[in-house]
């Protein structure tokens, strides 16, 4: 094994395309949108599409439906795949981010699933995601068309909702598979000052992301007392805290969720926009059935995440906001 080699670990390092400057989110083209969907980690659940779909046809105001990364990641069959693909790009309010499993299942380098997982997660947990993306990875050749168009897809993207600045991203401010806006990164002081700092940067009044899988919402006063908050939605495709079976997804809109009837689980104004976290409550049984025809027991699928789906995360809605 060579330096280079030895210093590169599949799942734990990413390449150095997965990398930007702050800088350059601030030269994105901005799209003017009354109410934003950002729906990060679907991870190939089709129920959950479903739902997202009931959820969105409640608005009456302009809306867009960012998919921030990871919509696919489950879906290991070919009817899966193709369920997903399908679900992401049938309606012209569908905007499609790749994460990096879009990255790395649409790439002929074999670096693993692209996580970027820190030192706290277990060496199987790692392992079984770079055996998990290979096997999505084999599905989705079948499917040539696709993989094209999801290796074009771009990393980022800008919104305008009322008059605040809405940056989408799949993992942080500088990297695709970033960690520092997950919650437990955030509580951290020179991460948040680091975000304060990169946000601004990135002409960012709100930055929403995922992809750590752990749901986040804070809100802070710069220097310049100019407000910022995150939103990460954690997951859409799976539970997000204790003993639930629903996943969640962002909205940022000039009116809150409760004027379409809808009820968030927290949120907070800035600017004259409502960020909230919606629960996104989907067929859990069907979900579950799917799950299992995909990703039986003993398999890598089962093994890291079937509890997680059944039971939820060690997680709470106080952590989400930095409470506890």
């Amino acid at each position: 094994m060579s330096v280079q080699d030895a210093a590169f670990a599949a799942g734990r390092s990413c390449p150095l395309s997965y990398r930007y400057e702050p800088t350059s989110l601030a030269r994105l083209a901005t799209t003017d949108v009354e109410t934003l969907y950002c729906v990060g980690g679907l991870y190939g659940n089709p129920l959950a599409l479903t739902a997202l779909q009931s959820l969105v046809a409640r608005e009456t105001a302009e809306v867009r439906v960012v998919f921030n990364g990871d919509f696919h990641w489950f879906d290991a069959g070919a009817d899966a795949f193709q369920r997903i693909e399908s679900g992401t790009t049938n309606d012209a309010r569908f905007v499609r981010l790749r994460g990096n499993v879009e990255t790395e299942l649409a790439s002929d380098d074999d670096i693993g699933c692209g996580c970027a997982y820190p030192d706290s997660v277990d060496d199987g947990v790692v392992d079984r995601s770079n055996d998990m993306l290979r096997r999505l990875r084999d599905i989705s050749l079948n499917f040539p068309g696709e993989r094209a168009a999801l290796a074009a897809l771009p990393m980022s993207a800008a919104f305008r909702v009322g008059s605040q600045r809405v940056v989408v991203v799949h993992g942080d401010l500088e990297s695709l598979a970033g960690w520092r806006l997950d919650p437990l990164s955030l509580d951290q002081t020179p991460n948040a000052d680091w975000a304060n700092a990169a946000m601004r940067e990135a002409n960012a009044d709100i930055v929403a992301s995922s992809h750590t899988c752990l749901p986040a919402l804070r809100q802070w006063q710069s220097a310049n007392d100019r407000s910022q908050s995150v939103i990460n939605n954690g997951a859409a495709g799976m539970p997000c805290f204790t003993h639930t079976r629903f996943g969640i997804v962002s909205r940022i809109g000039i009116a809150p969720a409760s004027s379409v009837g809808l009820q968030s689980l927290y949120g907070v104004k800035q600017g004259g926009v409502w960020i909230e976290a919606l629960p996104l409550h989907f067929d859990f049984a069907a979900w579950r059935t799917e799950f299992l025809s995909l990703w039986p027991p003993g398999s890598a699928g089962y093994e890291s995440y079937f509890s997680r789906i059944e039971n939820g995360v060690k997680f709470s809605v106080e952590s989400a906001l930095g409470k506890q």
